[in-house]
């Protein structure tokens, strides 16, 4: 089949007009302009679509498919620590069917929206199935918390079983990452291993992904020990007595733990000092921002040009 747009995006970002792409088998096999293409293959079918512009598939680099099904279910504007509390509960309360409920309604809402790539954050690691089903391309990033040190030991044992797991399972299109969930949810003993492990196979290293300077809590936390992500840490009982605050930046943090790296993918990054973006890029870091997210918790992010500027974005 060939189709033929008003404008087709190729893949260096350059604009086509009047352009067309075959496809067979589901590949697409040869594109250029209408006219040269559909005389370069005669008799094949074409379908025309004059008014719309046809371009690469979308990526989305930030997704939690298994909490596809929240939506609705949150009053938006919550305090950080509260909404953190609601998602916890309600994540909690699915089963393993409505787990695998929920990423299909997020599959389906990716291919609905045209993405073709995503990057999913999974504590259960159920999505990496359902995207192959579904022919998406990615990385499924294994969720990991223990911010209590004496954790450490039994949560990387667990990882360790699940990444081999995931990697037995993976193929042209799916690779295994690791996600340690945020500076205020995960040990510095338990980054380092993660940081480790990542690094055992130096040819093809674990991709990383990590939620970092997300909100003011986390700045609080970090500056000084205390505010309601201390508070949530205690009431799950994940409080750790002998953790002492770094008093830095969420980015300065994770560079004292050696964690900065150019297969990390930092997601949000909305709260930094000023020498936070020139640190990342020294260091390789992607920078992952997530306005709806903003939009819904009342983040802000000034800093978007300046991480754009440094290459990050």
């Amino acid at each position: 089949m060939i189709y033929c747009a008003a404008y087709l995006v190729l893949p260096d970002g350059g604009l086509l007009a009047d352009g067309a792409l075959l496809v067979e088998d589901g590949c697409i096999v040869a594109l250029g302009p209408r006219e040269s293409l559909c005389a370069a293959y005669p008799g094949r079918p074409v379908r025309e679509l004059l008014r719309h512009i046809l371009l690469p598939g979308l990526v989305n680099c930030h997704a939690h498919l298994e909490l596809s099904g929240l939506e609705g279910k949150i009053a938006a504007g919550l305090p950080f620590a509260d909404w953190l509390r609601r998602v916890v509960a309600l994540r909690a309360s699915l089963d393993e069917e409505q787990l695998q409920e929920a990423v299909r309604l997020g599959i389906r809402r990716l291919l609905a929206g045209g993405v073709t790539c995503v990057g999913d954050v999974s504590s259960s690691g159920l999505s990496a199935r359902l995207l192959q089903e579904a022919g998406l391309r990615g990385v499924v990033f294994r969720e990991v918390l223990g911010f209590q040190p004496r954790q450490a030991q039994l949560i990387l044992a667990r990882l360790e079983v699940d990444l081999v797991e995931m990697v037995a399972a993976e193929n042209e299109l799916l690779e295994a990452g690791i996600a340690p969930h945020a500076p205020y949810s995960v040990s510095p003993l338990l980054f380092g291993q993660i940081g480790e492990i990542a690094a055992a196979c130096p040819d093809a290293p674990y991709r990383l992904t990590v939620h970092l300077a997300e909100s003011r809590e986390e700045v609080l936390f970090l500056n000084s020990g205390h505010g309601p992500l201390r508070k949530l840490l205690q009431e799950r009982g994940s409080w750790d007595e002998g953790w002492l605050p770094p008093r830095c930046s969420p980015v300065q943090y994770l560079e004292r733990l050696g964690f900065l790296r150019t297969n990390l993918l930092a997601v949000h990054v909305n709260y930094l000092q000023e020498q936070d973006p020139r640190l990342l890029a020294k260091r390789g870091v992607q920078v992952v921002t997530c306005p709806a997210s903003n939009r819904f918790l009342g983040h802000e992010n000034s800093h978007l040009q300046t991480l754009q500027q440094e290459g990050c974005l």
